[in-house]
């Protein structure tokens, strides 16, 4: 399923969700300081598909090196957000 908003805090729950259901963890695990491979045990093969599972649910592409930035629940977050409006102001313009 495709989603379309930037708003933070639906992007927040979205994002919450696919990490604990790919990393297959407690969602409560999930919080925005939390490392992926050091604080909630993602392997690189757990990041691969959280990131593609990410690009179809929202739309979007990462690139490699975006991707590989990435250290914790927030800053994948702000990613997708930033992403996301960049996305929805090139379809505007």
């Amino acid at each position: 399923m495709r989603q379309t908003t930037s708003d933070p805090a639906q992007v927040k729950t979205i994002l919450r969700d696919l990490v604990a259901q790919t990393i297959g963890i407690s969602r409560d695990r999930v919080v925005g300081s939390a490392a992926f491979a050091a604080d909630l045990g993602a392997t690189s093969l757990d990041t691969t598909e959280l990131i593609m599972a990410i690009e179809d649910e929202f739309g979007i592409e990462i690139s490699d090196d975006r991707a590989a930035a990435v250290v914790t629940v927030d800053d994948l977050e702000r990613l997708i957000i930033q992403l996301r409006e960049a996305k929805h102001a090139f379809v505007a313009a």
